[in-house]
């Protein structure tokens, strides 16, 4: 039975390849098409029909059998995804989030929350 085992690791490590690339590739694709769903109205509309093609790609990739195949189409996927990301944190991270310069976020008459400690001398 041991070498049984033994002669069939190759295979069970092929095996194992592949299905962790279709997880991996699936992952990214339920992950890339969640952000497009959500941030659809940040993203340009270029970089959507990028990522929608790269996760189609990867969808087809993973219904074969090909390691490397899977392993291209994952990280093309990956590429459009990233550049969604770093638009969507460009934005993000403009001048307090969308406020105009040398304004504060705190409109008047508004209350805002905060924490303090009282020490006594």
């Amino acid at each position: 039975m041991v070498k049984d085992a033994e002669s069939h690791a190759s295979d069970d490590q092929a095996r194992r390849e592949l299905i962790d690339a279709r997880n991996q590739a699936d992952g990214l694709a339920y992950q890339a098409e969640k952000t497009v769903a959500e941030n659809r109205d940040r993203i340009a509309a270029g970089e959507v029909a990028r990522v929608e093609q790269a996760v189609a790609a990867a969808r087809l990739a993973v219904k074969g059998d090909d390691v490397a195949a899977i392993r291209r189409a994952s990280e093309q996927l990956q590429h459009a995804s990233h550049a969604v990301a770093e638009a969507l944190y460009t934005q993000a991270s403009g001048p307090s989030a969308g406020a105009p310069a040398g304004h504060s976020a705190v409109k008047d008459a508004e209350v805002v929350d905060a924490e303090f400690a009282e020490t006594s001398k």
